[in-house]
């Protein structure tokens, strides 16, 4: 596990009160998708999944998904109605949808994962790395150990739900499971007012990234950097990828790449 996780500074009691400024967000990603589409690169048509995050469903994504499909990607939602935590049943639908539609177009599936859906992400990245392009997580906590998530009060709501959650095979899985094999790109907030901003890094090397962007938790598939981002790390050839460079103006939207 990454070392980011040392020296924590948690969210304060009243910290999830700012993802009101979510609301903000999503009226610019309105506002401003026409631009936001000039501005990022075409796709190459490869198929991407979105996975939304706790107590979520695919309407939720469905913004982000129909920005992608007008850039030319197959985006699709994982199609599992609402994501209320670890599920080895949904896992293993997921896990065998993402297999056979790579083995008929064969081509790589992306990922794209927020918050909790990231976790599905990382765990399907690792379980069928023949089938996965690259992941993608926004605000996604993969960096954290149980004792770590004890004062995290969406932990206790997530466990209000999933009474016997500790029990999947899902969660078990999670204990220190490292970066994928194929590059991912971790995009978070050091303004999230859920989690900790540390547990959402990895440790970066040539194929695994970090991207700092300004903004909420709640509204990270709505917010317009993050939305470039996500379009130019699907643009990446899937022979060679590049880390996201950050020069220019981009410098006064994503700052400095070390977290």
């Amino acid at each position: 596990m990454s070392s980011a996780a040392d020296d924590i500074e948690y969210p304060s009691t009243f910290a999830p009160l700012t993802e009101v400024r979510a609301l903000l967000e999503v009226a610019t990603f309105f506002a401003y998708r026409s631009l936001l589409k000039r501005m990022s690169p075409e796709g190459d048509g490869h198929t991407v999944f979105t996975l939304p995050p706790f107590m979520s469903d695919d309407k939720f994504m469905s913004p982000m998904r129909k920005h992608l499909q007008s850039l030319g990607y197959d985006a699709n939602g994982w199609e599992l109605e609402q994501n209320t935590g670890f599920d080895d049943d949904k896992f293993k639908l997921l896990a065998d949808k993402i297999s056979r539609i790579s083995a008929k177009t064969g081509k790589k599936v992306s990922l794209i994962g927020h918050s909790l859906g990231g976790i599905y992400a990382r765990l399907l990245a690792h379980k069928i790395p023949d089938a996965v392009r690259q992941v993608i997580y926004l605000g996604t906590p993969f960096n954290i150990s149980d004792e770590q998530s004890v004062d995290l009060p969406i932990r206790r709501i997530y466990e209000k739900v999933n009474p016997t959650g500790e029990q999947s095979e899902m969660m078990q899985s999670t204990v220190d499971i490292g970066a994928t094999p194929m590059p991912s790109t971790a995009i978070y907030s050091e303004g999230d007012g859920f989690v900790p901003w540390r547990f959402c890094v990895d440790e970066e090397d040539d194929i695994t990234e970090n991207i700092r962007v300004a903004g909420s938790h709640t509204g990270l598939p709505f917010n317009l950097p993050v939305l470039f981002a996500v379009a130019d790390r699907l643009s990446q050839p899937e022979d060679a990828w590049q880390p996201f460079a950050i020069d220019g103006i981009r410098q006064c939207l994503y700052g400095s790449k070390s977290a």
